[in-house]
C-alpha cells in the first residue's frame, strides 16, 4: 500500500488505475469526463495502465478534443503510489461484478476518497464514505465527478479522513496471513 499522505489541499484531479478493457469502465469514464467539461488544469484525469482499448482511447481523446487527460501508461509501483497520493479522487467505475477493487484500497490507505460504481466488491472496498455511481451509467458517473468538483474543502477533508476508517477490515499485515496458513496446516 502507498505510504505518506499528501495534504488534501495539494491534491489534484481524478485518477484511474487499471487495465484498459471494456469491463473496467474506461469508455464510460472517458465519456463522463468529456461531458463534465472540468478545468483541465485543476481537474485533470490521469489514466494509468494500458490494454486493448489504447488505440480507441487515444482516438477518442483526439477526435473529441478532450482536454486534461494524462496517459502515463504502465509505470512502476512507486510511481503509481505517488500518483495515488497526489490525486484528489480515485475513480473506479467497473461494470463486471468484480470481486475486489485493489485501487480503492490503495487510495484509501493515503486518505484519497473514491468515486466508484456499485459493482460487485468495489462498493465495499471503496468504503462507505465514497461517491457511488451506477455501473455502466455515464450520467451517473459524471454527476459524481461534478459533485466532487463542487464539494466544499471542509467536506472533502472530512471524506479524506473518513476514507481510512475501517480499512483494516480489508488490509492486514502480510505476516498475519502466514501465521494463519501455518496454523491451518498444523491441524
Amino acid at each position: 500500500m502507498p505510504q505518506r499522505e499528501t495534504s488534501p489541499d495539494k491534491r489534484k484531479g481524478f485518477l484511474f488505475v487499471g487495465r484498459w478493457v471494456p469491463k473496467k469502465g474506461i469508455r464510460i469514464l472517458l465519456e463522463a469526463y468529456a461531458r463534465l467539461e472540468a478545468d483541465p488544469n485543476e481537474w485533470p484525469l490521469t489514466m494509468i495502465g494500458d490494454g486493448p482499448l489504447r488505440k480507441e482511447v487515444l482516438n477518442t481523446i483526439q477526435h473529441e478534443g478532450i482536454k486534461g487527460v494524462q496517459l502515463p501508461g504502465f509505470i512502476s509501483e512507486s510511481d503509481r503510489h505517488n500518483y495515488t497520493r497526489e490525486a484528489k479522487w480515485m475513480v473506479t467505475p467497473p461494470h463486471t461484478q468484480e470481486d475486489l477493487g485493489l485501487t480503492p484500497l490503495e487510495a484509501r490507505s493515503v486518505g484519497v476518497p473514491c468515486i466508484a460504481s456499485t459493482d460487485g466488491g468495489v462498493k465495499e472496498t471503496a468504503g462507505p464514505h465514497s461517491l457511488f455511481c451506477k455501473p455502466g451509467d455515464i450520467d451517473s458517473l459524471r454527476e459524481c465527478m461534478k459533485q466532487a468538483i463542487e464539494m466544499e474543502s471542509s467536506q472533502y477533508q472530512e471524506l479524506s479522513r473518513l476514507a481510512k476508517v475501517d480499512l483494516e477490515k480489508y488490509v492486514r499485515p502480510l505476516d498475519e496471513y502466514a501465521k494463519e496458513y501455518f496454523r491451518l496446516i498444523q491441524r
